[in-house]
């Protein structure tokens, strides 16, 4: 009987349910004691939210909520831990409760103007708003409008990833990142200008979404725009970047590595495939979405492609930069 629950304990012990023991590095093991605090907190916050009655599923309610605070932050802790060879909690909750589970982190504090403060990088975030599935294109910070990194010049059967003007060219090539290319693929408007058949036959132009009518709007026109209006008080928001993932073997794109920056990853709230039914964003970042968000960072394997992050599964994906179905969230550092 002894033994039985001893090998009990010791299963329930792991820090992350599936990840052996013996495959966890020895700093990492420390991860339960660190987050005791922070488990406890977090179960507090969740359980508030269940039911009182009947007791049946208030019972459930009360256990799920344990189980998903105990995986999610031990879960958080060794997979930063892995990556800094420190095992930090990054996963405790927030001051402003939440009924998700998992909480909140402290690092994040609402801004009150539409983003999210983060004092553990210092870096401040766009908040997104809208209802999920609800387009609404004039509005820059819905959550359900979706950008391409670049458009396509495709004049003469040409396939050229493109800006749709000199400004939108100008901001991607300067805070575009990833590889030496300058500017990086996709940063230039469509060689020779528009077409014309009699006035400019040797135009590529105009630069158009990868299907339908021109114009385009990328994520670094959607910058502008932001910019222009000056969010929140500033005109330095950029892209996040994901340039780390280069350090990445082919093939590989969600290994461990230290190499920085990972500003999208920040975000992140429990390990890649984790989050299958859930966020895999802090809820304090606004409005869920079940889409992929671009970062500024183009693939050095092969440049027609740029790094997102899909919030969905938590992991990182390179993609077409002429795909339409991403979102895209803005991020500055602030001073």
């Amino acid at each position: 009987m002894r033994l039985a629950l001893l090998l009990l304990a010791i299963l329930f012990a792991h820090p992350m349910a599936g990840d052996s023991w013996a495959r966890v590095p020895r700093a990492c093991r420390q991860c339960r004691a660190v987050c005791g605090t922070a488990v406890s907190e977090c179960v507090t916050a969740t359980v508030a939210s269940c039911p009182a009655t009947p007791h049946g599923r208030a019972h459930r309610c009360r256990r799920r909520a344990k189980h998903l605070c105990r995986r999610t932050i031990d879960g958080c802790c060794t997979t930063s831990c892995r990556q800094t060879g420190e095992p930090i909690c990054c996963g405790a909750p927030a001051t402003t409760t939440t009924t998700l589970p998992g909480g909140g982190n402290p690092c994040f504090t609402d801004g009150g103007d539409g983003t999210v403060h983060d004092s553990c990088t210092g870096l401040q975030w766009e908040k997104k708003n809208g209802a999920n599935g609800v387009h609404n294109p004039a509005d820059l910070h819905n959550v359900n409008n979706v950008y391409p990194w670049a458009g396509v010049c495709t004049y003469g059967g040409a396939n050229i990833f493109c800006q749709p003007d000199a400004a939108a060219a100008a901001t991607c090539a300067a805070l575009a990142d990833g590889t030496t290319t300058d500017p990086e693929e996709g940063c230039s408007e469509c060689p020779g200008g528009d077409y014309d058949p009699t006035s400019n036959p040797g135009g590529t132009g105009p630069c158009k979404p990868a299907t339908g009518p021109p114009p385009v709007n990328t994520i670094w026109a959607w910058l502008n725009q932001l910019n222009a209006a000056n969010f929140a008080g500033h005109n330095d928001w950029r892209i996040p970047s994901e340039a780390a993932r280069n350090s990445c073997p082919p093939g590989e794109p969600n290994c461990t590595t230290t190499a920085t920056p990972q500003e999208l990853e920040t975000i992140l709230k429990g390990p890649a495939g984790s989050c299958s039914s859930t966020p895999c964003y802090y809820p304090i970042f606004g409005v869920p979405v079940s889409l992929q968000t671009w970062s500024a960072s183009t693939s050095r394997a092969d440049q027609r492609y740029a790094w997102l992050v899909n919030f969905f599964q938590g992991s990182n994906e390179q993609t077409p930069k002429n795909y339409l179905a991403a979102s895209v969230r803005a991020v500055r550092t602030e001073h």
